[in-house]
């Protein structure tokens, strides 16, 4: 792993909420896989788990997302956030077709929003996992967005741009 100011596993979103508690978190960062060609030296990915209990309900495992897929969501939830534009949702999914990985961040006219989302699991080759929803205040969103940008602008001074794939 680079040497950054991190401590593994990094808690990207954690929420506890009406006796339900889901947690995004960074498990591994890794160089980045490619030939020379299509990437700088320094390129980092990431690997993401996630942890859900509530409603009878407990399971944490691995997530089928990239540190690309998760820096667009954070770039998204800061739009939304900043803009408190119903008609904007933060969403993060899973590269490529494959329908493994959907959050979502829709916030309401009442000050609150809605999380939803399923995550499938990769240990069980992806047949099972978890969805849920929850409905939080928005004083989780400043929290979230502050592990984000602590986050990539960790993996931006390292890498050297904030080019994630």
């Amino acid at each position: 792993m680079p040497d950054l100011p991190i401590t593994l596993p990094f808690p990207l979103i954690d929420i506890a909420a009406e006796g339900e508690r889901f947690r995004f978190f960074c498990t591994e960062i890794h160089p980045l896989f490619r030939t020379p060609e299509q990437t700088e030296p320094n390129d980092f990915d990431c690997g993401f788990a996630v942890e859900y209990a509530g409603r009878g309900l407990s399971a944490q495992f691995r997530c089928d997302t990239s540190a690309g897929n998760v820096y667009a969501f954070y770039q998204s939830l800061e739009t939304a956030y900043q803009q408190l534009d119903l008609s904007l949702a933060a969403q993060l999914v899973n590269y490529g077709s494959l329908d493994r990985t959907a959050l979502r961040i829709q916030f309401d006219r009442h000050g609150g929003c809605l999380l939803t989302g399923y995550f499938l699991n990769a240990e069980s080759h992806y047949h099972s996992g978890i969805q849920f929803r929850m409905t939080l205040d928005q004083s989780y969103i400043g929290e979230i967005l502050r592990s984000l940008r602590y986050f990539f602008r960790a993996l931006t001074d390292a890498q050297g741009h904030a080019n994630f794939y």
